[in-house]
C-alpha cells in the first residue's frame, strides 16, 4: 500500500480521527457508569488519630448515619479480666447503664473448655462489679471483632454507631434488650 505525502495510510487517518472524537464520549460513559453504580473511593485513615495498629471506622460498615450511642469502652476492667482469669487471651468490655457486656478470645480453647472459660469469665466479673445488674459474656469471634473495632474507634474519638455490636448482641444474648 502506497503512503500519502502526510505519511500516513487511510485506515490510519480514520482510525485516529475516530479515537480522537470517541474518546472523550468514553470517558463520559465510564465516569457515568461508576457514578451510578455507587461506587466510591474509599477513605485512607487518618494516621495521626491513632495510636498503635490503625483501625477503620466502623460507622462506614453500618451505611447508615451514624447514631448517638452509650456504649462506654471500659479497658482497664478489659487488663484485669485478662490478668485475672486463665484462659483469657483477650477482652473488650463495653458497658451500657448497669449491663456490661464481654467478648473475650479463648484461644484455641475448645468448645467445653471455652464455655468454662466464659463461666468463669462471667463470674469474675460479677464479683468486679456489684453495681452492675447484668453481665453478659461471648467468646464469639465475631462479637470479640465488632467490640474491638467499636473500642479502638471510640478512643480514637471517631464517630462510632452502635448499630454493629446491638445485632451481635441480640444474635448472641436473645433475651437483652
Amino acid at each position: 500500500m502506497k503512503l500519502r505525502q502526510g505519511g500516513t495510510s487511510k485506515t490510519g487517518e480514520w482510525t485516529s480521527r475516530f479515537i480522537r472524537r470517541t474518546a472523550p464520549l468514553t470517558a463520559l460513559a465510564v465516569t457515568a457508569l461508576l457514578g451510578a453504580s455507587g461506587f466510591r473511593a474509599v477513605p485512607d485513615i487518618d494516621r495521626a488519630n491513632h495510636k498503635g495498629p490503625p483501625t477503620y471506622n466502623n460507622a462506614g460498615l453500618n451505611s447508615s448515619d451514624v447514631t448517638p450511642t452509650d456504649f462506654v469502652p471500659v479497658p482497664n476492667l478489659a487488663v484485669r479480666l485478662t490478668q485475672g482469669v486463665p484462659g483469657v487471651h483477650y477482652a473488650v468490655v463495653l458497658k451500657r447503664r448497669h449491663t456490661i457486656f464481654v467478648g473475650v478470645d479463648t484461644g484455641e480453647a475448645t468448645h467445653p473448655a471455652g464455655e468454662s472459660i466464659v463461666k468463669r469469665a462471667d463470674d469474675w466479673l460479677i464479683r468486679q462489679s456489684p453495681a452492675s445488674t447484668h453481665v453478659y459474656v461471648s467468646a464469639d469471634p465475631t462479637l470479640v471483632n465488632h467490640f474491638h473495632r467499636y473500642a479502638a474507634d471510640r478512643a480514637a474519638h471517631l464517630e462510632v454507631s452502635s448499630d454493629i455490636i446491638v445485632g451481635d448482641i441480640r444474635r448472641e444474648f436473645p433475651g437483652v434488650k
